[in-house]
């Protein structure tokens, strides 16, 4: 391949070289804005977009270069040093600075980062709510013994139970997954009767399936809230059961680590906060809301520093 750096992906590997450019989003306007432009790819990296704009820290980046949020920020273009996704059933929306208009709950729980280098918050504990009688005898009575071995607990007919989980969650919106340490992808796919790998699971557990809810955060002046993942979330489809569909919690991920990827992101706003090194956590009140902003709303009256938003049919 050519070029000075190869990225790889999960379909393939880029290489780029960088170059600097004025890149205009919205009404924001930064000149010498330094990227990589793809001078090669692999025959097996399929492309469906026009470029990837990374919201990660410096630090990770391959070829050393500043994204350019990152350089937004360093210039003071936005009203606030941050990014927010709002997901809902019918769109989604990316904010620069604060997020405007109230699609959001107005109480939003903070939770500090790991450290200030990856989108990661710790993950205390996962709680399983069980809310049919029939739902263990879906993965058999074989699997409800080897669950009760590797978590050497008993699994009622319905009510709550702890997975013991400790470990840390990456939020990633480009993933559109839950990436879970192997072994526990297994044993939770069976709790809700997949296949082991995931990739098969009777439609019909979007309304039947349990309830998940994970604890992050390190309990320390309140810096902790619970995020619950229900079923209609975490199973995947096109809407044809005829088609199949899979379970949002894959194999893969590294030991005691998840990637938390859009099932988590569904129906609430995720603010992340460079300056304070922390994620932002608000319920969505209304997926009408999303679209019922204002041009206005994009201006601090106060400073007049701005926010940019961008809508999409899908993060």
């Amino acid at each position: 391949m050519v070029g000075g750096t190869q990225i790889e992906y999960g379909t393939g590997m880029v290489g780029i070289e960088p170059c600097q450019d004025t890149l205009k989003w919205g009404s924001l306007r930064s000149q010498n804005i330094t990227f990589g432009q793809a001078v090669d790819m692999t025959p097996d990296f399929d492309a469906q977009f026009d470029g990837l704009f990374g919201m990660a820290f410096p630090s990770l980046s391959s070829a050393g270069l500043e994204p350019p949020f990152f350089t937004f920020a360093r210039q003071r273009l936005l009203n606030a040093n941050q990014f927010s996704f709002t997901l809902g059933e019918s769109g989604g929306r990316l904010d620069l600075g604060k997020v405007p208009g109230s699609a959001a709950d107005d109480h939003v729980t903070w939770v500090k980062l790991v450290k200030p280098q990856f989108w990661a918050v710790n993950v205390q504990s996962i709680e399983v709510e069980l809310r049919h009688p029939t739902l263990i005898n879906i993965a058999g009575a074989a699997t409800e013994a080897r669950l009760q071995a590797r978590w050497s607990i008993h699994l009622p007919e319905s009510g709550k139970i702890n997975l013991n989980v400790k470990g840390i969650g990456l939020l990633d919106s480009g993933t559109t997954t839950i990436l879970c340490p192997s072994a526990m992808a297994t044993n939770i796919n069976r709790l809700i009767g997949a296949s082991d790998n995931g990739l098969h699971v009777d439609c019909s557990a979007s309304t039947t399936g349990p309830t998940f809810y994970f604890t992050i955060g390190d309990g320390s002046s309140g810096d902790r809230i619970v995020i619950p993942v229900a079923p209609h979330q975490y199973i995947l489809g096109d809407g044809n059961p005829g088609h199949g569909c899979m379970s949002a919690f894959q194999p893969g991920g590294p030991k005691n680590k998840w990637i938390l990827g859009l099932p988590f992101f569904a129906n609430r706003t995720i603010t992340f906060n460079i300056d304070d090194g922390r994620i932002g956590f608000s319920q969505l009140r209304s997926n009408l809301s999303l679209y019922e902003r204002d041009i206005d709303d994009t201006v601090d009256t106060e400073s007049r520093a701005k926010n940019e938003g961008v809508f999409s049919p899908r993060i």
